[in-house]
């Protein structure tokens, strides 16, 4: 008797996490929260979960893969750094 064995259509499709959040994002989001409650229940500093929620919040990717940190740096990047270049028709 042979086994069958089902795959799905798209075997290269990320998962649930990777969809909003890199590895290295998940590592620092699951640190600083351990980190917070361990703050919280010994010091009651609840300040660390605010740093958390803002972090989470600006690295989650939620549109064409950019986060909004990505797109923070992009735009100061733009006003700031980079060179405008006017030209007028005459």
């Amino acid at each position: 008797m042979q086994k069958k064995y089902y795959y799905p259509e798209n075997l290269q499709a990320e998962s649930l996490f990777a969809r909003y959040w890199n590895w290295k994002d998940l590592l620092v989001i699951i640190s600083l929260l351990v980190l917070g409650l361990l703050l919280f229940i010994f010091f009651h500093i609840w300040i660390l979960f605010v740093v958390l929620f803002v972090y989470a919040f600006a690295s989650a990717k939620f549109y064409d893969n950019y986060s909004i940190s990505k797109l923070a740096r992009l735009y100061i990047r733009f006003l700031i750094t980079d060179i405008l270049i006017f030209k007028w028709r005459r």
